[in-house]
């Protein structure tokens, strides 16, 4: 379901902010980024689909897929994500995490014939997420799912309320890593590396005053959020040093990140 915060208007403004539709590529959802508003090139075919996100914009972005009722309009969607409850309507499938000017990142995962809405959470300097900015598209997949078969992963990162289970060793060089969610709540996976001197706090320092932007420079990978249940995978290029690994969706009782709840760890990779 779509992250709970508790935001305010600008409903028009994300309601108007519709995709900019080009020759649909097999198995590739392309997704540009800019201030405030997404491009979107749709997948031709549901099924395993690997949605590209590329930041043509100044800030950092990422990308949330959300699947809605055929008729749900942007407006509802908006209203929904910026009310204080839940909804049972929507169902949050994941994408790119946060994904810096210049830059692209993506991931692989299932679509279903459907109706889905993107969105972006990234907190701006204004302190509001991007959405309430307008950052919002919508697309379709009529077709039937492709025969496509998924990534095989070295590493399996499991996330519940509130830790991660990792099964295999991340190294250097490239990791196909599985995410699923066991729930509760949504979960999301971020990966930054952590500047010479830092630890993990660092992290715990950026999300308790306000989590604009991205807590280090250097953004590793991950997956934006995804409901109980759901399952992405996507590579992860890491170089010798140290990582923190993050989920930063707020939490459903007090709104606080996961990582201030204990999803927050360090990682050396030699």
């Amino acid at each position: 379901m779509l992250r709970v915060l508790i935001l305010a208007g600008v409903v028009a403004a994300a309601a108007s902010n519709s995709p900019t539709r080009s020759s649909p590529s097999a198995a590739l959802l392309r997704v540009v980024a800019h201030e405030y508003a997404f491009e979107v090139t749709p997948p031709a075919h549901a099924g395993v689909v690997t949605v590209r996100l590329v930041n043509h914009g100044r800030e950092t972005h990422h990308l949330e897929i959300t699947l809605v009722p055929d008729t749900m309009s942007l407006r509802t969607v908006y209203a929904i994500a910026s009310g204080t409850q839940t909804s049972l309507l929507v169902h949050d499938m994941g994408g790119p995490n946060l994904t810096t000017p210049t830059d692209s990142n993506q991931v692989t995962l299932r679509l279903q014939p459907g109706h889905y809405v993107l969105s972006c959470w990234v907190i701006a300097a204004d302190g509001k997420p991007h959405i309430m900015h307008g950052m919002m598209a919508e697309f379709r997949v009529t077709k039937g799912p492709s025969e496509l078969p998924t990534p095989i992963p070295a590493v399996r990162i499991s996330a519940s309320d509130y830790k991660f289970v990792v099964a295999g060793q991340l190294r250097r060089g490239p990791n196909v890593v599985a995410f699923d969610n066991g729930g509760p709540q949504e979960h999301d996976i971020q990966f930054v590396r952590l500047n010479d001197g830092q630890s993990a706090s660092a992290v715990a320092d950026w999300a308790r005053h306000g989590g604009v932007g991205t807590p280090t420079q250097a953004v590793a990978g991950g997956s934006s959020g995804i409901d109980k249940g759901n399952h992405v995978w996507f590579t992860l290029t890491l170089h010798p040093g140290r990582y923190a690994m993050f989920c930063f969706v707020p939490d459903a009782k007090d709104g606080k990140m996961h990582l201030l709840h204990g999803m927050l760890r360090e990682i050396t990779v030699q």
